[in-house]
């Protein structure tokens, strides 16, 4: 039986609930009542490296650590817009004019067909991805004005760069006979599209999708061409739902099939199949169209990055589970990239999952922490707090909250405030307003602010749990892993302490707005007002203390802003948190 449309069995809060002594038990939740279970997927594909750590090696180790996990498909490139290290992210990457293919194209597609040649020995399928039509230089436009929308000499109107493509494809399963799919972004990967909105001559007022499927289905040929049994995805990636669904009935069906976010708006390992990705998966099945979905499968990802080791395998089966609940979900592929040699019980989970997909979630917990021997009560306990964390934690405010920048925890004394905007794509100026709580720049009422803080707050003395659970399991028993787990209780520090900023800045914007309100009335400020600000610097103060490179900051601490505070107030609002 298939889990119903609830993501997760219950909600992780345990460390929240437990301030009001309500109890979790254990055992709570269908899982533990028998009856559920996952199905497997078909297609189990990884990606060797992640754009932090790009370690692509290919190697012995990284090749046999994938088959004991149960992947059976490997992408063979880190496809990110930064391009890490030289990776390839576009078809003119690997395959060049005829009569002149620079040495840097060839020494690509070298590496690939190396890394191919290595996946085939041990009997993985293999996935090139690449975005198309190529737009040199996409996001240095995304970063300033693109209001247009018009991509001059890639436009999929013109019939020679829909052939030119077409050759280039064919030229790629020529020239790398081990490749033996494709993954095609049309937007992002340094891929766009005209706009039907913009001042192109041939697209302008003609919607998305009477242009786009002759551009994939020329791919498509291409590719099929070579690969008769070989399959080109394509990911609907910034696309509007309303595109994606006009989309769907035009797209070519052998050799072919759809790669989908876990929602709309990103993937979000505490948030993954919304309704789009339903609606879209059961379009696409009555189409007959294989579905895979995407999601976070390690303990580092686009969410908790550059951290390697935000250790939380709760959410990693919630989410296969989330994906198993769709009709007709045909494969699963990490998004951001795996380190298949190191210890990861994020990654050991997904493997656990992919051998037994009717494994109860604490079954496979219990195995996971089985190697901890007697610290594993409290190892266990600190992937309950993390997972906590992660869930209460406000992803849903602005895609910005992505990636944990340190620089957060010795902020600058501004008024607090998030960038929402990210690019102007159909998605983003639609669609994606309904899963994000702003997509423009714009100025925060306090009770956005107060929100914010709130969540941080409750976000943050989740990881603290997790941070003095790693602590007690260390001292009461380091175990054989001892090394692992310092990894992780540093790891998680760090997202406790920039969590921590965030709830302790905003707070700040909100109380200086108060004094400063204060400031206008005839009784001036106020001593609650001014204790409750003393005690926000003191707390930032204790959060920034330590921190690496703070000594170097150019931006003064709390503890010395506490320090001119007391000296005046008046002034000291007068110039900061504005």
């Amino acid at each position: 039986m298939r889990f119903p449309s609830i993501i997760t069995p219950f909600p992780h809060l345990s460390c929240v609930l437990s301030k009001w002594r309500l109890p979790i038990r254990p055992d709570s939740g269908p899982d533990f009542r028998g009856g559920m279970s996952m199905e497997s997927f078909a297609y189990k594909i990884a990606i060797v490296g992640n754009p932090v750590v790009p370690d692509a090696r290919f190697d012995d180790a990284q090749m046999r650590a994938l088959k004991e996990l149960g992947f059976n498909t490997v992408q063979l490139n880190i496809a990110w817009g930064s391009r890490p290290p030289g990776e390839a992210l576009n078809l003119e990457d690997v395959v060049g004019p005829a009569d002149h293919e620079p040495a840097e194209v060839v020494s690509r597609r070298a590496e690939l067909v190396r890394r191919a040649r290595q996946c085939k020995r041990y009997g993985f399928r293999t996935l090139f991805h690449f975005g198309a039509p190529f737009v040199g230089g996409l996001y240095a436009l995304l970063g300033g004005p693109f209001e247009k929308n018009q991509v001059v000499g890639a436009c999929i109107e013109l019939d020679e760069v829909v052939a030119r493509y077409g050759r280039l494809v064919e030229k790629l399963a020529e020239l790398c006979p081990e490749i033996d799919d494709i993954l095609v972004y049309t937007y992002d990967q340094e891929a766009w599209i005209c706009s039907e909105f913009s001042t192109c001559p041939r697209c302008q007022g003609k919607p998305l999708h009477e242009r786009l499927p002759r551009f994939l289905k020329s791919l498509r040929d291409g590719w099929a061409k070579h690969r008769p049994g070989g399959r080109m995805w394509w990911e609907p990636w910034e696309l509007s739902a309303g595109q994606v669904f006009a989309v769907l009935p035009g797209l070519p069906r052998d050799n072919f099939g759809l790669m989908l976010h876990s929602n709309i708006a990103e993937v979000q390992m505490t948030r993954p199949v919304d309704m789009w990705f339903r609606n879209t998966a059961r379009m696409a099945v009555r189409l007959g169209l294989p579905v895979a979905g995407e999601v976070f499968l390690c303990s580092a990802n686009e969410e908790v990055g550059p951290l390697q080791h935000v250790v939380a395998p709760q959410l990693v089966w919630s989410q296969l589970a989330a994906l198993a609940s769709v009709p007709g979900i045909a494969g699963v592929k990490e998004y951001f990239g795996t380190r298949p040699d190191i210890h990861d019980p994020n990654l050991a989970m997904a493997g656990l999952v992919f051998a037994d997909p009717q494994i109860p979630l604490q079954t496979a917990l219990k195995k996971l922490a089985q190697p901890h021997g007697p610290s594993k009560t409290g190892i266990l306990a600190a992937w309950q707090a993390a997972a906590d964390g992660l869930e209460l934690f406000p992803w849903d405010v602005s895609w910005r909250m992505r990636g944990v920048d340190r620089n957060r925890i010795g902020h600058d004394w501004k008024a607090f405030t998030i960038p929402g905007h990210v690019a102007d794509s159909p998605s983003w100026l639609s669609t994606r307003r309904a899963l994000f709580m702003i997509t423009e720049n714009e100025d925060l009422h306090p009770w956005f602010l107060e929100d914010f803080s709130l969540r941080c707050r409750s976000a943050a003395d989740c990881f603290e749990q997790a941070v003095a659970c790693y602590g007690r399991a260390l001292a009461e028993s380091p175990g054989p892993m001892k090394d692992d787990v310092i990894l992780w209780r540093e790891d998680m520090a760090v997202l406790l302490r920039t969590t921590r900023a965030y709830a302790l800045h905003s707070r700040e914007t909100l109380v200086a707005a108060h004094l400063r309100e204060a400031l206008k009335g005839p009784d001036g400020l106020s001593s609650p007002l001014l204790g409750k600000m003393r005690d926000l610097l003191r707390q930032d103060a204790d959060n920034q203390s330590g921190e690496p490179g703070g000594e170097k900051s150019t931006v003064p601490s709390a503890r010395q802003m506490l320090v001119e505070f007391d000296r005046d107030p008046a002034r000291w609002l007068q110039a900061h948190l504005l």
